[in-house]
């Protein structure tokens, strides 16, 4: 039995063309010179738990260009915000089409295929589900839903998500595995368009443009220095972001993360905390800066 395993997809529609393109230089090529019985992707297969319908056409499309190579294909139901609209698994469609959709763990011939972390997860931030002992009968284990590739044990690995969904991803290898025989392999991927951090905006000209770019400032007079450059600029790549390190924006950040009441005290403490910043210009730059995120 030859098994491919990919993880998480987040099919939305501005990822469709990056999917295609590591699907159509990756991941076909990988596969069409040999041999598999099956795929195995370990969910997250959307994005959003409510697809539009260019996003349901290209799931159903791509789902049938993976029949043409693998004898069956199994998705995992992530069983999370991704996934459940009204308790049903926006996957559940695949199923008429050929496509074998679980709900949960699948576990066959001893190995387990899941879609959570673990403990000692490198980001579970202790919301792991379980431990790797309590996986540890298992022959091997597979999981999805963190996208940084891990190996847990020597047994157990996260795979990874097949392409750069946030900067927390930044450094890493972009992969899938294959099993065969009880032996395992990790494939790089090569046509993810590539993720990187930025400390010096003189080397932004150096980037091509189809990369996911995120500026780092770690002061505000840096940031005020090069802000109408750097914004200037970021209009040339795929995906672009500014991180603010500097200390007005730690604060407010750490403010926001550790609220725990509605959205509506939420608003009203971010806000006056703005209020209160005496400088009109980190005011003016911290409220277009947060305003999104509450």
């Amino acid at each position: 039995m030859k098994t491919l395993i990919i993880g998480d997809l987040h099919i939305d529609e501005r990822s469709i063309p990056e999917i295609t393109t590591i699907f159509d230089n990756d991941i076909i090529p990988l596969v069409a010179g040999s041999h598999f019985d099956r795929i195995i992707q370990l969910g997250d297969w959307f994005h959003y738990n409510r697809p539009t319908p260019l996003e349901l056409k290209f799931s159903s499309e791509l789902v049938q260009n993976l029949q043409v190579y693998f004898k069956e294909v199994i998705i995992l139901s992530g069983t999370g915000e991704h996934d459940l609209y009204h308790n049903e698994s926006v996957i559940s469609h695949l199923a008429s089409i050929g496509a074998k959709t679980v709900k949960g763990d699948y576990i066959e011939d001893n190995i387990f295929y899941g879609h959570f972390m673990l403990h000692e997860s490198r980001f579970a931030f202790g919301t792991g589900r379980m431990g790797i002992k309590d996986l540890a009968k298992y022959k091997y284990v597979f999981l999805g839903h963190q996208h940084s590739p891990q190996e847990l044990t020597m047994k157990m690995f996260h795979v990874g998500s097949i392409r750069y969904c946030s900067f927390n991803e930044v450094n890493d290898k972009k992969e899938v595995m294959i099993l065969q025989d009880g032996l395992i392999a990790n494939i790089e991927l090569k046509a993810p368009i590539p993720m990187v951090d930025i400390l010096d905006v003189t080397k932004l000209e150096a980037l091509a443009p189809m990369t996911k770019v995120r500026v780092i400032f770690n002061s505000f007079d840096e940031y005020k220095k090069n802000a109408s450059y750097v914004n200037k600029m970021g209009k040339r790549f795929f995906q672009f972001k500014i991180k603010m390190n500097f200390e007005e924006a730690k604060k407010l950040d750490q403010s926001f993360i550790k609220l725990d009441s509605t959205k509506s005290n939420k608003n009203n403490l971010i806000q006056s905390y703005i209020d209160k910043i005496e400088d009109k210009d980190i005011k003016e730059m911290l409220d277009k800066q947060f305003k999104e995120a509450i």
